[in-house]
């Protein structure tokens, strides 16, 4: 009888190690820390990433009909209020703060935009703020519902 419980704690001491085992193995789950798989999807998110200030430029480009020189301004300023947006974001200030910093940065940045443009071109862009203003007022009203 001791020697069919011997047996029995042996078989069970067996399968459960060939349990483990084949949860470790790469047949199961990787559990290793800094395995290959480690960085396979911040790759995969880089290639994904949307790109504000390229999407700003182009969307700008397209509908003012900026020129070569115009646009590149445009990059440049627009990659110029992301940074001050970011490093306010980061600021240990209250949120009403930082509320009121980055709409100067963004006066400040549509400031500097219409210097550039020319008197069609201003028309154009204040008609886009306009309406980008009352789009942002539907979402809000809506989230509010």
């Amino acid at each position: 009888m001791k020697s069919i419980r011997v047996t029995l704690l042996f078989l069970l001491f067996c399968f459960n190690f060939n349990a483990v085992h084949a949860q470790l193995s790469s047949l199961g789950l990787d559990r290793n820390i800094g395995g290959s798989n480690q960085f396979k999807e911040s790759k995969n998110k880089s290639k994904q990433e949307f790109d504000f200030v390229q999407a700003s430029t182009d969307s700008m480009t397209e509908e003012l009909q900026l020129d070569g020189f115009q646009s590149a301004a445009v990059k440049n300023i627009i990659a110029d209020y992301k940074n001050t947006v970011i490093s306010i974001s980061q600021e240990s200030i209250p949120d009403e703060g930082k509320s009121e910093k980055m709409e100067k940065a963004k006066e400040k940045m549509e400031t500097k935009i219409v210097s550039l443009l020319n008197k069609d071109q201003v028309v154009l862009f204040q008609a886009l703020k306009e309406k980008k203003e009352k789009k942002g007022k539907k979402k809000d009203k809506k989230s509010q519902d």
